[in-house]
């Protein structure tokens, strides 16, 4: 699917439905598209790896993070608050069966659903067609008609194990399934650690179940020696910064959209300034390592993610691109957050020209069709 052709689609699809039922969004859960006053604070944030095309509410953007090596139709969408991005769908075709389940946990919606569900499917439909979301649909579906799945009161927290349900019966990828069996035993034994990183295709959900793991590995960091703890927090580390943080204290199943990976990350990089002595040589070799070094102490709050980008560069002339592109990504969150949009620009136009070395077709597109429009953005709004 070219992304231009989308976006004009989704722009038709938005004017009639609104013609139709102003009030949609009870019914679909989201805006089919984007304001531009909160697409322009998200950019200027270092968000460019995100695809904007829709919102939750004003200030909730709903974008597909760019996996450059991957096609438009395999990206998770996220939703985003321009300080912090979670999945909140493993593909745009399941996008709109998640924002349906999200309705579904609250108790007066699940009791109307059978008086709603052939309206919100017809106005869903052309959605649907446009995504290739029907067989998602339909699992939703089939959830949504059990009365056994029925919410108890209207909180998540009191409703985990439908959530984990609705979720299994939605993405039943090897990445998902690890993500809920490690969360399970998070919670029957807090201070679970596994013996390593898990391995293998994670798929989308791979940067949240390794920021749970780095989490929990400084959390319970006193019962374990540095050998132990390093690997897990290095492989969080690794990860594109911005997307799915998580925290040791307050894990659930459901994405804690309140957190910011500058939180997230503050007591890793305490551990990091703690123990550096101890740490193995291999770790302290690494191209990134010297990003954890400034951002130590009250670097996170100064940090321009220069030695990301540097890192980066040094990782595309060794031919790991994938590894280039996630640290541009960290770089940008960095400069973003702490009010350097020159420096977003730089790394935005890095991984634009990364993308065209790599015949990386779909996130060229998307990256030039967002640098397009951000560039002629009103520059005193």
């Amino acid at each position: 699917m070219k992304l231009l052709a989308f976006l004009r689609q989704l722009s038709e699809i938005s004017i009639e439905l609104h013609q139709k039922e102003p009030q949609y969004w009870e019914y679909l859960g989201f805006h089919p598209y984007i304001q531009d006053t909160d697409k322009i604070l998200m950019l200027k944030r270092g968000y460019w790896s995100t695809f904007f095309w829709g919102s939750i509410v004003q200030g909730e953007g709903v974008g597909s993070r760019i996996f450059p090596n991957l096609h438009f139709e395999e990206w998770s969408v996220q939703q985003n608050s321009g300080d912090t991005s979670f999945t909140i769908s493993p593909s745009p075709n399941a996008f709109l069966a998640s924002r349906q389940g999200r309705i579904l946990f609250w108790e007066e919606c699940f009791e109307n659903v059978s008086k709603n569900w052939s309206y919100t499917k017809e106005l869903a439909s052309p959605f649907l067609s446009l995504l290739d979301g029907n067989a998602a649909w339909d699992l939703v579906e089939s959830y949504a008609f059990d009365l056994n799945n029925k919410p108890h009161g209207d909180s998540l927290y009191d409703n985990q194990e439908l959530y984990r349900m609705f979720w299994n019966i939605l993405d039943t990828s090897h990445g998902h399934s690890v993500l809920r069996n490690l969360i399970d035993n998070l919670w029957q034994d807090f201070e679970y650690l596994p013996i390593a990183v898990p391995e293998g295709n994670l798929g989308c959900w791979e940067t949240r179940i390794k920021n749970i793991l780095m989490a929990q590995a400084e959390k319970e960091s006193e019962l374990y020696e540095v050998e132990r703890v390093v690997p897990f927090l290095m492989a969080g580390f690794m990860q594109p910064h911005g997307y799915d943080p998580e925290e040791g204290a307050h894990l659930f199943h459901f994405p804690n959209f309140s957190l910011t990976s500058t939180n997230s990350l503050s007591p890793v990089l305490s551990y990091f300034q703690y123990h550096e002595s101890e740490f193995p040589a291999t770790f302290k070799d690494d191209l990134q390592f010297k990003a954890i070094k400034q951002l130590m102490g009250t670097g996170r709050l100064t940090y321009c993610g220069t030695e990301h980008y540097q890192a980066a560069l040094e990782l595309e002339a060794q031919g790991k691109p994938l590894e280039a592109w996630n640290a541009l990504v960290s770089a940008s969150y960095w400069a973003g957050v702490n009010g350097y949009p020159e420096e977003v620009d730089k790394h935005w136009q890095q991984a634009i020209d990364l993308c065209e070395k790599q015949n990386w077709t779909d996130a060229h597109e998307a990256l030039t069709l967002q640098w397009e429009w951000y560039s002629n953005y009103p520059k005193d709004e």
